[in-house]
């Protein structure tokens, strides 16, 4: 590897460039005897101390130095252009080797890996090929069924019916919500008088707080319509019945007096005489029975025009 040389002239220093270059700008009168130079950052020389001048090739001397004045700023331009073409030139065979290896690196085969990246490429080709053909074959095995309107009809039966039953099947209705708080009091009123143990009134507690977790949204929003039957069970399941889960675990409390007197309020003054329709505690079914109705006869009707 040749040796990298700097030189300084008129105060400004310049480099690196290599030796030759150094030697041509010497020859040439670029640089002068006085001129100093240093190789590899050492120690600055001037260019008559230098091993570049000799006999045979002597640099400019003073004299010439001093007879060319006029003409040494176009010499350091020369020299400057000179050095700063030989850094490019560098930079871009730099640039094309690092590029040279690269595409080297990546082209460089890996037979250790190959088969581990090939065997799950090839496995989700055979599912995905495997999948297309029985997709092909239950289109031509099912096409005709799935262009009768009786199929889609069937369809149609079965996702209304079972939106009609899981939609209401989530709401209580009131007779219901009464029947769990008294089954909940009366349940209390026996683990009391067993005295069960502490993990059965847990377990008793968090039931019931669980269930009353989703039965109180409901009841507040009957109660603002202002029903008094509604506004009484909000009492008795918000108010009451959490309290007593705490404080009547050994005796009677307070709240459990309130929730006697408002439950005996609920059935006594509040009760009226149930109509037909009170009558009737699964309305899902009601429901899902009326829809499919509609839609025997629709789809009836429907097949008959086709």
């Amino acid at each position: 590897m040749s040796q990298q040389w700097y030189y300084r002239k008129l105060d400004q220093e310049h480099g690196p460039i290599p030796e030759e270059v150094l030697r041509g700008m010497i020859r040439s009168g670029a640089l002068h005897q006085d001129d100093m130079v240093c190789r590899n950052r050492g120690d600055w020389m001037s260019v008559a101390e230098s091993p570049f001048i000799d006999d045979s090739s002597p640099a400019a001397a003073p004299e010439s130095k001093q007879s060319g004045v006029a003409n040494s700023s176009k010499e350091v331009r020369s020299a400057i252009a000179e050095s700063q073409q030989y850094l490019n030139q560098r930079d871009v065979r730099l640039a094309k080797q690092s590029e040279t290896r690269h595409r080297r690196q990546l082209s460089l085969p890996m037979p250790e890996l190959g088969w581990i990246v090939r065997f799950p490429i090839a496995v989700v080709n055979a599912l995905i090929a495997l999948t297309g053909h029985l997709l092909n074959w239950v289109m031509d095995a099912a096409g005709p069924v799935l262009k009768s309107k009786l199929t889609w009809g069937g369809l149609a039966i079965l996702v209304v019916n079972y939106l009609a039953y899981v939609h209401p099947a989530s709401t209580l209705t009131q007779a219901e919500v009464q029947t769990f708080l008294k089954q909940s009091v009366t349940e209390l009123r026996r683990l009391r008088s067993t005295k069960a143990e502490e993990e059965q009134w847990d377990k008793f507690s968090q039931r019931t707080r669980d269930m009353l977790h989703d039965i109180i949204p409901q009841l507040e929003h009957s109660a603002n319509t202002d029903d008094p039957v509604s506004i009484e069970t909000l009492y008795l399941a918000r108010d009451f019945l959490p309290k007593m889960l705490v404080d009547a675990r050994q005796q009677p409390s307070e709240a459990e007096l309130k929730f006697d007197v408002h439950m005996d309020r609920v059935e006594r003054v509040y009760t009226r005489e149930p109509s037909w329709l009170d009558q009737i505690h699964n309305w899902p079914l009601l429901v899902i029975a009326v829809i499919d109705g509609v839609l025997v006869i629709v789809g009836f009707m429907w097949w008959k025009s086709a």
